[in-house]
């Protein structure tokens, strides 16, 4: 509850839609990575768990899960939603994975990979993670599953692409 009547939220916002655009903007801002320096010092691997990590502790609050649930059941309704969702989550967090792979590229850790794809890539495996939490409305993960998942991903990844 919002402690709103919907009728003044509707009185702002002209359908659903708008709404969710709205709500969807809103929780964009919050920046995984802001504490995060794109040059951290860290190996490759490393920096990709610390990421994976920050991000699953963040995506996995009853927060997120709550807020993921509600989209995926208006998905239905609202198709263009999810384009949405996944150009705010690109451009939010995509431009500093592809940065922080451009900085191991630099340093000849990365083969020439196309980087924007690569990062694509990254944070699709952690909404999947995420997503298939919050769809099965199951426990959370423990601690050691879910460093578990992030070890195994990152390995098959940094496999693809080391030098």
């Amino acid at each position: 509850e919002a402690g709103v009547a919907k009728r003044t939220i509707y009185a702002r916002y002209p359908d659903k839609l708008a709404l969710f655009i709205v709500v969807l903007r809103r929780l964009s801002e919050r920046n995984f990575f802001e504490d995060l320096s794109r040059e951290d010092g860290l190996s490759l691997r490393d920096g990709l768990r610390l990421r994976a990590r920050t991000m699953m502790d963040r995506a996995l609050t009853d927060y997120d899960l709550a807020v993921a649930r509600l989209f995926m059941v208006e998905l239905a309704h609202f198709p263009e939603l999810g384009k949405s969702i996944w150009t705010s989550v690109e451009n939010q967090h995509g431009a500093s994975l592809t940065e922080y792979f451009r900085s191991h590229q630099r340093r000849r850790n990365i083969r020439p990979v196309d980087l924007d794809l690569l990062s694509e890539l990254f944070l699709f495996n952690i909404y999947a993670f995420t997503n298939r939490v919050a769809l099965h409305q199951r426990d959370k993960p423990t601690d050691a599953e879910i460093d578990a998942y992030i070890d195994n991903m990152v390995d098959v990844m940094v496999q693809g692409i080391e030098r």
